[in-house]
């Protein structure tokens, strides 16, 4: 069969390079599921300058430090990885 083109993309007809992206994806979910009851336990998103507002019928979540937190361990994670290929 012949490759499918679509906007200067070249795609195999059997996608081979998507199958360990997709095992990866569905281990990873399963394993987050199985943690579920201590992730939740994590004062992630509750950090101190994080800010809230509750209202009647309105609460709205900015979440300043915890974005930090969370970008400057995804960055470092990235790092580790690219250094290890």
């Amino acid at each position: 069969m012949a490759a499918i083109t679509c906007a200067g993309w070249k795609f195999s007809p059997h996608f081979p390079t998507i199958q360990p992206i997709l095992i990866i994806a569905g281990v990873a979910v399963i394993a987050f599921g199985i943690l579920w009851p201590w992730v939740v336990k994590i004062p992630l998103f509750r950090l101190p300058e994080d800010i809230v507002v509750t209202k009647p019928h309105l609460r709205v979540y900015v979440l300043m430090t915890s974005i930090v937190v969370l970008s400057v361990v995804i960055s470092l994670l990235l790092r580790i990885i690219r250094r290890l290929t």
